[in-house]
């Protein structure tokens, strides 16, 4: 299912501290990644039949715009889990009812914009100019500027997005994007303050309850399908 090319970071000596990541966020308290989440989601309007119809045509058709995505990195165009693995429920994920689907972001990318999706908060896109940062350790770093207007109504902390690492950053599950980056990230690299979305592939047709458990297109959709069927018929 993957369909996010892992490459190698370009400086050996600063990937050595991403091997303890795991173990090091295992401390971080997970008090602050749901207070954030929490903050980011306050403005989201209920689900309604409507946008939820919407939001399952989105997704029936995201996996198209992954593949279309162009410039310097389009490769990470997928699904995400945030945290260090790619999870595909709120059991798995181990988190408070109703916080998994705020942490599930499908992205894609053209020559000047990344957009995204929350699982909770779509059809709803969010948008982000973005610009190379030049650092000293070679990574992917980018400078993210906000574009669209749906302020937190689009499922994030617009704060956690100002500047995201994308080389050979690499989490339990694969590649990740690394979020809420410091301001002077690009000349102190302090590995222990990034915050991850994990890699989970770009998803493929299958829908089988069983074998396609993990394929993000599938529990997406089926998530959607179901908070449909708990709403009162129209």
């Amino acid at each position: 299912m993957s369909g996010i090319t892992e490459r190698p970071s370009r400086v050996t000596k600063f990937i050595q501290p991403f091997a303890l990541m795991p173990a090091l966020r295992a401390f971080i308290p997970a008090i602050g990644l749901v207070a954030s989440l929490a903050t980011a989601s306050a403005q989201v309007p209920p689900p309604d039949r409507a946008r939820t119809l919407a939001a399952i045509e989105a997704y029936q058709g995201v996996r198209q715009k992954f593949e279309q995505s162009t410039g310097p990195i389009a490769d990470y165009a997928g699904f995400y889990s945030r945290g260090g693995r790619c999870e595909f429920n709120e059991k798995t994920a181990a988190r408070p009812p109703g916080m998994w689907e705020k942490t599930q972001y499908a992205l894609w990318f053209d020559d000047k914009y990344l957009y995204g999706m929350t699982l909770d908060a779509s059809p709803a896109v969010f948008q982000f100019a973005y610009r190379p940062v030049p650092n000293q350790i070679g990574w992917a770093l980018y400078d993210m500027t906000r574009v669209d207007t749906l302020g937190a109504a689009a499922g994030i902390d617009a704060a956690e997005w100002k500047m995201l690492v994308f080389d050979g950053v690499h989490t339990i599950d694969g590649p990740d994007i690394g979020l809420r980056l410091p301001p002077d990230f690009a000349t102190n690299p302090d590995v222990t303050v990034i915050g991850h979305a994990t890699g989970c592939g770009r998803g493929d047709d299958g829908m089988d309850p069983v074998l396609d458990r993990a394929n993000p297109i599938y529990f997406s959709i089926n998530f959607l399908k179901k908070r449909l069927a708990s709403m009162p018929a129209p």
